[in-house]
């Protein structure tokens, strides 16, 4: 293309610069959307919720809620039922849901009609139960400086068929397959509960003085959020004696409070805010979308409950729900999910290089039509 043509539509894209400006927010194809579909008001704080096709179950010191969710924008009351104690986490297993109920131990409440849930049973623990976690028939309920497995084969009638002591305060648990995963504030264990009346220690990640007590399982990795950090630590834990540190994600917001994993999606809670972020390279965690929680609400766990959709529980007696989804926005180059004047810049840079990145047109020449197309993406925003 000749000079004077190109420097005329460079000159062009600085000028227009100068009016686009402004803009700030914008996501590209590794971005997602992300808006408040809805919300709900429970009668008490939740402090942790799961789901079974479009019921929601939300535990909170209330009790269990039981929300139909099949209009993310309208969630509807079903039902609810008091627990022993207050409801610390819950997991599901073949229509009954196992809680956590602090000082006393597990509760079992029939689910199968959602809309008249029944209490089954209660199996007092010594000390403080707070976290629960389920795999196949078998129930870890962790709490004080132990764990303690159940066969919950007739969910009716569990029966305690083992237990661990760690090293520090049991709180969070996750499992996967016959491992369990600890977070006792003291370190993340690793535990083989292949024979469960005598569960052996596998590994351990020590929390460096950061008290580790959030612990979620995916696909050999183990993400980890500790009570004096800001961020979620993602670690390669195929070897459980030698669990390796992959990356981090630190949203540079309040204190990081839980984590889900869909995929390569992260979803992390701050006080005030829930983030997505794409976690494909999990050496170097990418986010794609931030919303800020509504005022005077402070979040503090989520769920994601079904594509899309996210349900993030707030210490104000309220969930919102937050949907996503990804989109492109071809003018996003930088891909930090930002429209500003970096990307300007390095349009410039691309288009001054004939660079087929920088050919918006597709036509194999770079002239004013390209700082056009891109000043048109970089004006509009992304849908």
């Amino acid at each position: 293309m000749p000079f004077y043509r190109q420097h005329a539509a460079i000159t062009i894209l600085w000028t227009s610069l100068a009016i686009f400006s402004g803009l700030s927010s914008a996501d590209n194809e590794e971005c997602a959307i992300t808006q408040l579909t809805g919300n709900y008001q429970l009668s008490n704080s939740g402090l942790n919720a799961t789901a079974n096709g479009t019921m929601v179950y939300v535990a909170s010191a209330a009790g269990l809620s039981i929300i139909d969710m099949a209009d993310a924008t309208n969630p509807i009351f079903v039902s609810s039922i008091d627990t022993t104690w207050n409801a610390n986490d819950i997991a599901i297993f073949e229509n009954h849901a196992f809680l956590s109920v602090g000082l006393l131990g597990l509760d079992v409440i029939n689910i199968s009609d959602p809309v008249n849930p029944i209490f089954v049973t209660n199996i007092d623990t010594p000390g403080f139960s707070s976290g629960i976690s389920i795999s196949g028939p078998t129930a870890y309920l962790a709490g004080s400086s132990v764990f303690r497995i159940f066969d919950i084969s007739d969910p009716s009638s569990p029966v305690i068929i083992g237990s661990y002591n760690t090293p520090g305060q049991a709180n969070g648990i996750d499992t996967a397959g016959t491992t369990a995963y600890v977070a006792d504030f003291s370190s993340l264990q690793i535990v083989d509960c292949t024979d469960p009346s005598s569960p052996q220690l596998l590994g351990s990640i020590p929390a460096n003085g950061q008290q580790i007590t959030f612990v979620k399982i995916d696909q050999n990795r183990a993400y980890i959020r500790s009570e004096s950090a800001s961020g979620i630590s993602i670690y390669d834990i195929s070897k459980p004696a030698n669990p390796s540190l992959l990356g981090t994600f630190d949203p540079n917001a309040s204190q990081s409070s839980s984590v889900d994993v869909r995929g390569n999606e992260m979803f992390v809670t701050t006080g005030n805010a829930f983030y997505i972020t794409d976690i494909s390279d999990p050496t170097s965690p990418k986010p794609l979308s931030m919303i800020e929680s509504p005022l005077g609400q402070s979040y503090h766990r989520n769920y994601t409950y079904d594509a899309g959709k996210s349900i993030v529980l707030s210490t104000n007696r309220r969930f919102d729900v937050i949907s996503f989804e990804r989109i492109v926005c071809n003018a996003d180059l930088t891909g930090d999910c930002l429209l500003n004047f970096f990307d300007v810049s390095l349009f410039l840079q691309l288009f001054s290089n004939n660079d087929p990145i920088a050919d918006f047109t597709g036509d194999g020449e770079w002239n004013f039509f390209d700082v056009s197309a891109f000043l048109q993406n970089f004006s509009t925003g992304c849908p």
